[in-house]
C-alpha cells in the first residue's frame, strides 16, 4: 500500500495551523510543527512541499473555518448592526477558551515580509478582501442612508480592518477579550451618522 497515507490528514493540518496560530511563521519551526502535527520532517515535506507551502494551506484553512461567519455578519440590513455583528463575532472568537489569542491572519499580516511565495499573496489577498468587503458594505450603506453622502467609504474601509487587525493585536497581547469590546465600542460612535 505504497503512497497510502498513515496519519489523519485533518488532525495533522488543524495541529499545524494551531501551531502557526501560537507561534507565528518564524516561530512555528520545523521541529515544533513536527511536534504539534506527530509527522516527522520527511513526511511533512512529502505532504506539503515546504514550510511555506504548509503555512498557505494553514492561512487557507482558518480563513475559511472563521472567515465565513465574519463575512455573513456584513449582511445586516442597517450598517452600524452589520458592523456591530462584525465585530462581535470576531471577539467571541477571542473568548473562545479552546481558540489561541488573536486571529492567525493578523499575525500572518505583520510577519509578510517573513513570508514568500502564495502565502504572502494570500496574506496581502485576504487583507485586501477585508478592506473591500467593508468598503462594498460602507458603499451599500451610503445608498442605504445608513451613511451620509461622501463617505469616502475606502478610507473607511481601511479604518475598519486597521480596528479589527488591531483588537486581535490587543486580544494577543492581553488576553483580555473586554479590551477588545470597549476598543470596538469606541471606534463604532466615531462612525460617521446619516443625516
Amino acid at each position: 500500500m505504497s503512497g497510502r497515507k498513515r496519519y489523519d490528514e485533518e488532525a495533522a493540518l488543524d495541529a499545524a495551523m494551531r501551531a502557526f496560530w501560537e507561534r507565528g511563521y518564524e516561530g512555528a519551526s520545523v521541529a515544533a510543527l513536527e511536534r504539534a502535527t506527530g509527522l516527522n520532517k520527511s513526511s511533512l515535506y512529502n505532504a506539503y512541499q515546504s514550510k511555506d507551502r504548509l503555512f498557505e494551506i494553514c492561512l487557507k484553512r482558518f480563513s475559511t473555518r472563521y472567515g465565513g461567519r465574519l463575512a455573513e455578519t456584513l449582511e445586516a440590513p442597517r450598517f452600524a448592526d452589520a458592523m456591530r455583528d462584525f465585530f462581535d463575532a470576531l471577539i467571541e472568537r477571542f473568548e473562545d477558551p479552546g481558540a489561541p489569542d488573536g486571529c492567525m491572519t493578523t499575525m500572518a499580516a505583520m510577519e509578510a515580509s517573513a513570508v514568500s511565495g502564495p502565502a504572502r499573496a494570500f496574506v496581502r489577498a485576504n487583507q485586501e478582501a477585508l478592506r473591500g468587503a467593508f468598503a462594498q458594505r460602507a458603499a451599500k450603506a451610503v445608498t442605504d442612508g445608513d451613511l451620509p453622502e461622501g463617505t469616502d467609504c475606502d478610507a473607511l474601509g481601511a479604518m475598519l480592518v486597521a480596528q479589527a487587525r488591531g483588537i486581535a493585536v490587543l486580544n494577543r497581547g492581553t488576553g483580555d477579550a473586554a479590551l477588545a469590546r470597549d476598543a470596538v465600542r469606541g471606534a463604532l460612535a466615531l462612525l460617521p451618522k446619516a443625516t
